[in-house]
C-alpha cells in the first residue's frame, strides 16, 4: 500500500523517483592545507573528465553531479602599455549551470583610466583536446555589442608551460585578444582533482561550506587586444591564472548555493624578485566542519630557484566591509614576511553591500577585487629582501555581523527543495518544493542562552521543547500545503524564528 502511494504521488508531481539513486550524499575528502603540492599541472587538472565534467559528443561540459558549484576559469593581471599606461584584465570563461539559465561574463579592460566591455561571453564551456585547436582548449562563444558573435579560449602548451587566452570574431571587423602567460615557480594548489579540497569558506544563504581543488597559474604576460583599423594597444605585465573547482561539501546539490563564501581573501604579490600566493579563511558561522578553513599560501623566488610553503602567516587589514590596506606577517623555512599593501584600485569602485546570512539575518556582507601595490620586507637565509613596488591582486568577502548574543533558530529537516518518504530525505526534487510523504520529523539548530524551542503549524503552536536537539514528530492526516515554523526563546524573552513551506501527503498514524 505505501508502495502504490508513493509511485502515484511522485507521478502525480513529476518528481522522479529514479532521483533516489543519483543523490550524491558522498563527502569530498578535506585537508586543511594543501601547499605541499608541487606538481605541474596536467591535461586531467585543467579539464578532469569523469571527475568535475563529463563531455558531451559536441565537446560541451556538463557537471559530473549535482554537488559541483562553480568551476574558475578566472585571469586576471596588472600591466603597462608600451607607453607606459597602466592596463588591466579580468577575464572568466563562463561554467556550466544547474538547469536552463547560462552562465556569462562581459571580459572587462582597464583602459585610458577605465574599465571597457566589448563582448559579453555566454555559456555553456566547451572542450577540444586538440584536433580544432594547436593545443587542448577551452572556450565558449559570445557576442560583441552590435550581436555578431566571437569565440573566447583558454589554450594549455604543456611542452612549454604556457597559457593563451584567445577572442576571435566569428562574423564581422570586430574586437581581438590574445593573452599569453608563462608561468614562474611552482604552481599553487587548492587541490587536485580527485581531492583532497580545503575549505574556501561559508556559503552565506545556504547551511553547508563552498569546497575547492584547483591550481594557480602566476607569472608573466604579454598580449595585445586590437580592434582592426581603429587601434591596437601591446601590453606587458604579470596575472594569475585561477583554475579551480568548487562543490558543496554537507548538501546533495549545490542548487541555490548562491554567492560567494564568506569570509576569504586568496590572491597573488608579484615583483621580480619573488611572487606569493595566498588563501585566507575565516569561519563567522555556526558549522564545526571536519577541518580548519583555508589558511595556507606559497612562496617563490624565480630567479633563484627556490619555493617554500608559506602557511604560518597572519592576514590582517585595516578593518570594515572594504578595507584598503592590508598586512602580512609570517615566517616560512628560509625566514620572514613583513608586508603591507595599500589599495590602488578597487573593482568595483564601491564594493556592494547584501544583508544577511542564513544564522544572522540582519548581517552585512560584500564581494570585490583590490589591485595592491606592497612594501616592507623579506628575509631569506639571513638576507633582508626591500620590498618596495611589488603589486598584486586580492579577492576578497567581508562580513560583519550582527546577531551577538541573542537568540538563533534554523530549521535543519526537512531542507528546502527536497523530497522526504516516511522521514527519510531521499533527494532534491524538479520543482524545487519542499515535498514529504509521510510523517516528518521536524528538527531546528538553535543558538544563544536558549531556554525553549516551540513548533508551529500554519500558525499554531503544536509542540515545545525544552532540551536539545529540538525536535518533533509531524505525524497526522495532513495532505496540502503547509508553513512550519520554529521560534526559540531565551531565558529574557528575546526570540528567533525560521519558516519553511512545505507540501505533505500523510495519511496519519
Amino acid at each position: 500500500m505505501k508502495r502504490w502511494i508513493i509511485g502515484m504521488i511522485c507521478v502525480a508531481l513529476a518528481v522522479p523517483c529514479c532521483l533516489a539513486a543519483e543523490s550524491n550524499n558522498d563527502e569530498w575528502p578535506l585537508t586543511s592545507s594543501n601547499s605541499n603540492i608541487t606538481d605541474v599541472p596536467t591535461l586531467h587538472d585543467f579539464v578532469p573528465l569523469g571527475t568535475e565534467f563529463i563531455k558531451t559528443q559536441d565537446g560541451e561540459l556538463k557537471w559530473n553531479g549535482l554537488k559541483w558549484r562553480l568551476s574558475c576559469f578566472i585571469f586576471v593581471g596588472i600591466g603597462k602599455t608600451k607607453g607606459g599606461e597602466p592596463f588591466l584584465f579580468q577575464i572568466r570563461i563562463p561554467h556550466p549551470v544547474h538547469g536552463k539559465t547560462p552562465d556569462h561574463f562581459a571580459d572587462m579592460f582597464f583602459i585610458d583610466g577605465e574599465w571597457r566591455k566589448f563582448y559579453v561571453l555566454i555559456g555553456p564551456p566547451y572542450y577540444d583536446e586538440g584536433k580544432m585547436f594547436d593545443f587542448p582548449t577551452m572556450y565558449c562563444y559570445g557576442k560583441y555589442r552590435d550581436g555578431k558573435r566571437c569565440m573566447a579560449s583558454m589554450s594549455y602548451n604543456i611542452d612549454e608551460r604556457e597559457w593563451i587566452y584567445k577572442v576571435i570574431p566569428l562574423e564581422g571587423n570586430e574586437v581581438n585578444v590574445e593573452i599569453k602567460l608563462k608561468p614562474r615557480g611552482v604552481t599553487y594548489w587548492m587541490g587536485k582533482p580527485e581531492g583532497p579540497y580545503i575549505i574556501h569558506g561559508a556559503i552565506f544563504n545556504k547551511e553547508d561550506i563552498d569546497i575547492w581543488g584547483g591550481f594557480w597559474e602566476i607569472g608573466k604576460v604579454t598580449g595585445w587586444i586590437e580592434k582592426p583599423g581603429v587601434k591596437r594597444i601591446e601590453f606587458t605585465g604579470h596575472a594569475i591564472w585561477d583554475r579551480a573547482y568548487h562543490r558543496v561539501y554537507y548538501s546533495d546539490t549545490a542548487l541555490k548555493a548562491a554567492g560567494a563564501p564568506l569570509q576569504f581573501t586568496c590572491g597573488y604579490l608579484y615583483s621580480e624578485e619573488f611572487q606569493l600566493a595566498i588563501g585566507y579563511a575565516e569561519n563567522p558561522s555556526p558549522m564545526k566542519p571536519p577541518v580548519p578553513f583555508q589558511h595556507q599560501g606559497r612562496l617563490s623566488f624565480p630567479s633563484r630557484g627556490l619555493d617554500f610553503r608559506f602557511d604560518n602567516y597572519t592576514l590582517e587589514d585595516n578593518g570594515g566591509l572594504q578595507p584598503s590596506r592590508f598586512y602580512i606577517n609570517g615566517t616560512y623555512e628560509g625566514g620572514e614576511v613583513r608586508l603591507v599593501g595599500d589599495v590602488a584600485l578597487f573593482y568595483p569602485t564601491k564594493w556592494g553591500v547584501g544583508k544577511g546570512t542564513w544564522w544572522d539575518l540582519n548581517a552585512s556582507r560584500t564581494w570585490g577585487r583590490a589591485f595592491i601595490n606592497w612594501k616592507g620586507t623579506i628575509t631569506l637565509y639571513g638576507e633582508t629582501i626591500e620590498v618596495n613596488g611589488a603589486t598584486g591582486v586580492f579577492e576578497c568577502t567581508r562580513y560583519k555581523g550582527t546577531a551577538g548574543g541573542e537568540v538563533l533558530v534554523k530549521i535543519e529537516k526537512p531542507l528546502e527543495g527536497y523530497l522526504y518518504i516516511f522521514d527519510e530525505q531521499i533527494a532534491p526534487t524538479v520543482s524545487g518544493c519542499t515535498l514529504i510523504i509521510g510523517p516528518i520529523t521536524i528538527e531546528a539548530d538553535a543558538w544563544g542562552e536558549v531556554s525553549k524551542v516551540e513548533f508551529y503549524i500554519d500558525g499554531v503552536l503544536r509542540f515545545t521543547d525544552y532540551d536539545e536537539p529540538y525536535s518533533w514528530l509531524w505525524n497526522e492526516f495532513a495532505i496540502g500545503g503547509y508553513e512550519i515554523k520554529t521560534v526559540a526563546y531565551d531565558n529574557t524573552g528575546n526570540k528567533a524564528e525560521d519558516k519553511i513551506d512545505v507540501v505533505i501527503f500523510n495519511f496519519g498514524e
